[in-house]
C-alpha cells in the first residue's frame, strides 16, 4: 500500500505547558509495527516501533496516513510516526485479499474439507469459517483506565477452542467460593434427566421460549443439540453481575458480539492448549475425557488435539483483538493459579478497556 504526498509534522515543545495541547486520545494496537521493516514510510527514523496490545498516547492525527504517537509511559517524551487505522486498515486488505487469492489458486475445484464432528456443550450450527469470513479488520482501539467498582464486579469470560478446560476451570472458581463466584444456569427445552433440578443444572423451558428470547437478541448463545434448543439469558448475567457476583461465563466465541459491551464491561481471557507435545502429555496423565463425542468417557485422539490447536489458531488470529489477556492450559492447576491472579488484579486494578465504556 503506497502512502505518498506531505507529510504534517506536529512539533510538541519540551515545555510542561505542552502536555495542555497535546491529544489525549489512547489507543491499543493490534498489530507489531517496524517502521525499520516499512518501505513506505517517508523517514524510516522518525518511526516508533510497537508491538501488539502495547498502549500508544496519539500526539497528533492531522496526516490522513501517518499519526505522530508514543508509547504510554515512555519517559522519553520521544513522538514518532506510525501508520494511520486508514492506512492500516488498507493494507491489511490488500494483504487478505491476496492470500485468499493465493488460496483460490490453489484450490481451483474449490473443494471445501468436510466439516468437523459436533463438539460436545458447542450449541451453534453456523460453519465457523463463515463466521470468520466476517471478521472486522482490528488496527487500533481508542482505550481509556477503567477502575474497580466496589460492589459491580467485572464479568469473566473464557473463551477458547472446544475441549481445552474452560468448563473444568470455571467449575473449580465456582467450587473454591460459591459467594463470590456463579455462572448463570442455561435453558433448554429438552426434558429433565434423571438427577436433574431445575433450576440447578438447567433451566428447562418450552422451546417457544427459547425462540422468543432468540429472536430477541436476548440469549448471551444459542443453539440447537440433538434437537433439543440451548440458550444462555443475557438478563441472567445481568442479574447476577448487579447482586455483586463474579460472573464466570465460557461462550463460544460468536457470544463475544453480546458480551463485550459497555453495559456490562467483561474482562475476556483467552485458554490457549499448550504445544501439541505438550497437550498430548498433559491431558493423558490428567485422563482427561474427549469433549467431541457427548456419548463417550475416551480419552482425546491425536487428531482432536490437532483440531483443538488448529482452532485455537483461527480464533486468536480473527478474535484476538477482543481478549484482556491470555492463560496457557498446560497443567491445570497452573492454569487455575493464573486465572485467580487475574481476577485479583481485576478487583484492584485500573485495567485499559474500550474508551466508550467509561465516558
Amino acid at each position: 500500500m503506497e502512502a505518498e504526498g506531505t507529510i504534517t509534522f506536529k512539533l510538541v515543545p519540551a515545555g510542561s505547558s505542552a502536555h495542555l495541547r497535546e491529544s489525549k486520545v489512547r489507543v491499543r494496537a493490534y498489530f507489531d509495527y517496524d517502521p525499520k521493516q516499512d518501505k513506505h514510510i517517508p523517514c524510516k527514523e522518525a518511526g516508533l516501533s510497537f508491538s501488539k496490545r502495547d498502549i500508544l498516547h496519539i500526539v497528533a492525527q492531522d496526516d490522513p496516513f501517518w499519526w505522530q504517537a508514543r508509547r504510554e509511559g515512555d519517559r522519553s517524551m520521544r513522538a514518532g510516526l506510525i501508520p494511520s487505522r486508514q492506512l492500516q486498515e488498507r493494507r491489511i486488505a490488500a494483504q487478505r485479499a491476496e492470500g485468499k487469492a493465493k488460496a483460490k489458486a490453489k484450490s481451483p475445484g474449490g473443494c471445501a474439507p468436510s466439516s468437523a464432528t459436533r463438539v460436545k456443550m458447542i450449541h451453534y450450527d453456523a460453519a465457523e469459517s463463515e463466521e470468520f469470513d466476517r471478521e472486522e479488520v482490528a488496527t487500533y482501539e481508542e482505550v481509556a483506565r477503567l477502575y474497580p467498582r466496589p460492589g459491580l464486579p467485572r464479568p469473566v469470560v473464557l473463551i477458547g477452542p472446544p475441549g481445552v478446560g474452560r468448563n473444568e476451570l470455571k467449575r473449580r472458581l465456582v467450587a473454591i467460593d460459591p459467594d463470590k463466584f456463579r455462572s448463570p444456569v442455561p435453558m433448554t427445552s429438552r426434558p429433565p434427566r434423571p438427577g436433574e433440578v431445575d433450576g440447578r443444572d438447567y433451566q428447562f423451558v418450552d422451546r417457544s421460549k427459547l425462540h422468543e428470547l432468540a429472536e430477541a437478541g436476548q440469549l448471551v448463545e444459542h443453539g440447537e443439540y440433538k434437537g433439543h434448543m440451548y440458550g444462555t439469558p443475557l438478563e441472567d448475567v445481568r442479574t447476577l453481575v448487579n447482586a455483586g457476583y463474579v460472573v464466570i461465563v465460557n461462550p463460544h466465541y460468536q457470544a463475544l458480539k453480546y458480551l463485550r459491551c459497555a453495559e456490562l464491561k467483561p474482562y475476556v481471557i483467552f485458554i490457549e492448549p499448550p504445544p501439541l507435545a505438550l497437550l498430548k502429555e498433559s491431558r493423558a496423565a490428567a485422563h482427561a475425557t474427549s469433549t467431541f463425542d457427548a456419548d463417550t468417557t475416551r480419552p482425546f485422539t491425536e487428531e482432536e488435539l490437532k483440531k483443538m490447536l488448529k482452532s485455537s489458531q483461527r480464533i486468536q488470529y480473527h478474535y484476538s483483538h477482543c481478549f484482556d489477556e491470555v492463560i496457557v492450559n498446560d497443567v491445570l492447576s497452573s492454569a487455575f493459579t493464573r486465572l485467580m491472579d487475574a481476577i485479583q488484579r481485576l478487583e484492584s486494578e485500573p485495567l485499559w478497556v474500550p474508551a466508550s465504556w467509561v465516558q
